[in-house]
Formats: structure tokens, C-alpha cells, sequence
């Protein structure tokens, strides 16, 4: 099945008019995998590659190959200077896909009496690169169905935790509800 094919299954559906209850439940479905599918191509286009070595430092790249030459020319170079043997930095030359990036927050001036000089200051923390709530949704789902089955576990082979089923009812759902804001 391909994104074509579930796009014209959704033309077809919306244009029935009234849907069946098994009609509904595949409309989501395609909807969903709609979703995915959006999710995939942002997280492909939206891609940030980096190289790392010691000597070079660290960058970012737009695409893939040129993270790879960059990592490549670092050994490269390293090699011509291996008269005495690798260098221990060679091992470090990496390059990878950026996932988080430092976003800073919580921007604020500070004035100090002694100067004229305001100086900004701000937090920092990781965020995700590329967002991906249906994939999100898909994973809570399936953590929140996790923990409902420790639950019926748990109700089978203990008595008098009524407490303690409630607090694990509430992440369940508390997983779910933090997937789809």
C-alpha cells in the first residue's frame, strides 16, 4: 500500500456520505497512516547531518555525503600524519544525524550598576529536531496498553491494591493524554 492509494481510499470514503462503523474505524486508519507518511517526509527533508573530529571541531551539513567527506578528509588527514602511528583522536572522527539541538528559553536583560552595558541572559534545553506527534501518539498508545496489561497482571495476583491500580490507571491515561496536545 502506498500514500496514493490510501489518499483515493479517503476521496472514496469522504465522498460515501454516512460511513459504516467499520468505514469510520478505516477512515482513521488512513488518516493515521496519512500522518505517518507526512512524518517520514518531514523527518527526511528536515534531516540535519553533523561530522565531528578533534582537530576539525564540529558542523553541521544539509546532506549526508558531504558529512561523510568531511569525516573522511579528517582521516585522511590523520593518515598522512601516521609516521608514528595512528593518533588516538582518529577514532574519535565521527558524523551522524543531528536529533536535538540546544533551543535557548527564558531570555532575559541584566543591567549591572557599574556599567552601561545590558547583557542577555537565557536558558538552555534539547529539543527534537523534527516533531512527530502521530508517531508519538502510536508509542504512548502503546506504553499506556503496557501498563493496562501490568494492571491486569497485578489484579490477578494481588488483593488490596485498589490505590496503587488507580496511580497506574492515571499514567495510563495520563500517556495517552500527553500524546495527542
Amino acid at each position: 500500500m502506498n500514500i496514493e492509494i490510501v489518499n483515493e481510499l479517503i476521496a472514496s470514503l469522504e465522498s460515501a456520505g454516512e460511513l459504516s462503523i467499520k468505514e469510520t474505524k478505516v477512515m482513521a486508519l488512513a488518516k493515521a497512516y496519512q500522518q505517518l507518511a507526512a512524518e517520514n517526509v518531514a523527518l527526511k527533508a528536515g534531516v540535519t547531518y553533523f561530522a565531528y573530529s578533534p582537530e576539525y571541531g564540529f558542523d553541521y551539513f544539509k546532506d549526508k555525503q558531504s558529512a561523510i567527506d568531511t569525516a573522511q578528509a579528517e582521516i585522511d588527514a590523520y593518515r598522512e600524519d601516521a609516521d608514528d602511528g595512528w593518533s588516538e583522536d582518529v577514532q574519535r572522527v565521527s558524523w551522524g544525524i543531528v536529533i536535538q539541538q540546544a533551543q535557548g528559553f527564558d531570555a532575559q536583560g541584566l543591567h549591572t550598576s557599574d556599567s552601561q552595558h545590558t547583557y542577555q541572559t537565557c536558558n538552555y534545553r534539547l529539543v527534537d529536531s523534527v516533531e512527530t506527534p502521530a508517531t508519538d501518539r502510536i508509542v504512548a498508545e502503546a506504553e499506556a496498553r503496557g501498563v493496562e496489561k501490568a494492571i491486569a497482571h497485578l489484579e490477578k495476583k494481588f488483593s488490596n491494591i485498589g490505590v496503587q491500580i488507580m496511580n497506574l490507571q492515571w499514567l495510563a491515561d495520563s500517556l495517552r493524554k500527553g500524546a495527542s496536545e
